[in-house]
């Protein structure tokens, strides 16, 4: 997320996916034999002002938007028209 506009980095914590594939990213690299520098350049993680995300807590997004979205999906298909 580095170097993108502000506008573009809320958009960016806001998205579901962003939680979702970061703890794939942290599996993946951390079977990885490279540098710190690169590790860190390739999996940067998700931070909120400063503080690295755990991998439970992004779950824990993940699911609660999850559960957002469908209650809006129950609520708009149990609408009769």
């Amino acid at each position: 997320m580095a170097g993108l506009p502000r506008w573009l980095e809320i958009l960016n914590h806001v998205d579901p996916l962003t939680y979702a594939v970061d703890p794939m990213r942290r599996a993946v690299f951390a079977h990885l034999n490279i540098s710190a520098i690169a590790r860190h350049t390739l999996d940067p993680g998700v931070t909120w002002f400063g503080w690295r995300v755990p991998g439970l807590i992004e779950a824990a997004v993940v699911a609660v938007i999850g559960m957002i979205m469908l209650a809006i999906a129950i609520a708009e298909f149990s609408r009769t028209e």
